[in-house]
């Protein structure tokens, strides 16, 4: 081969590599400048959170007293957040994690890689099933959310520290057991009671069923767990469920659920 075209060839591939190089370059970026993107628009949804939820938090109330005024903030909330996004429908929140987000309601596939401000976002956000009520009156309210686990905590992680949900150390603590949704009508509060890896296809989210066989289906939920968390009886015929669920970023169809039962 002659020099002249030897050295052709070294440059073509030399460009090549450089095209290369930059093309995974802009992609590296563009997904970390989403997930800041992305953030910025949570730390405002938490700012609106923290301004009217916690802002009487310090008051010296009775149980009552305090119960009522958390209702009526929560509709404020969601009103609040109504203004920046009609399908905003609730607030979920969970102590001593990340998790502290506005929750839409659409069609399943509509906020997978869209932001609260209805944008590509590869986050996406947190929606609720589409088969369900949005007020949350379903036996089993299903909400889902991405696992950013790729990258910091403090860029939307979403959904990713709900894996901490099946290490039984975690789950010793007894930390971030409960977890709250902010609804118009006022703070629901779930204690979580079951957690397990599942495909895709497994019927976790169902609730519309008789009495009877909700009670086996329910308990069932909670058997399924990879961790204990002690939860005292059954789950009854007019106990309600929220299911958190997400990606275990190790197969296409496979899944992270939480179940929690309401508290009474």
């Amino acid at each position: 081969m002659k020099k002249k075209t030897r050295n052709r060839i070294l440059t073509i591939i030399q460009i090549l590599l450089l095209i290369f190089i930059a093309y995974n370059l802009y992609q590296i970026g563009s997904y970390y400048y989403s997930r800041y993107k992305a953030q910025q628009n949570y730390n405002e949804t938490s700012k609106i959170f923290e301004e009217v939820v916690n802002k009487d938090k310090d008051k010296k109330l009775s149980p009552e007293e305090l119960k009522a005024l958390r209702d009526e903030n929560s509709k404020k909330l969601i009103e609040n957040l109504k203004k920046k996004n009609s399908d905003i429908e609730a607030y979920i929140n969970i102590k001593d994690t990340h998790i502290d987000y506005p929750i839409v309601y659409k069609d399943n596939s509509y906020y997978l890689r869209r932001d609260i401000n209805k944008q590509y976002s590869i986050p996406g956000t947190i929606f609720i099933e589409e088969t369900n009520k949005p007020d949350f009156s379903d036996r089993n309210t299903t909400i889902y959310g991405h696992n950013m686990s790729n990258a910091s905590s403090s860029l939307a992680p979403m959904f990713k520290e709900l894996e901490q949900y099946a290490d039984s150390e975690f789950v010793k603590t007894g930390k971030a057991r409960t977890i709250e949704i902010f609804t118009p009508k006022g703070v629901l509060e779930y204690e979580i009671i079951s957690a397990y890896y599942i495909d895709a296809y497994y019927d976790y989210r169902s609730f519309d069923m008789s009495d009877e066989d909700w009670v086996k289906y329910s308990n069932n939920l909670i058997k399924k767990s990879e961790v204990d968390y002690g939860y005292e009886g059954e789950i009854g015929p007019d106990d309600k469920l929220l299911t958190l669920s997400t990606c275990d970023n190790v197969e296409d169809i496979g899944r992270f659920v939480v179940h929690a039962v309401l508290k009474k």
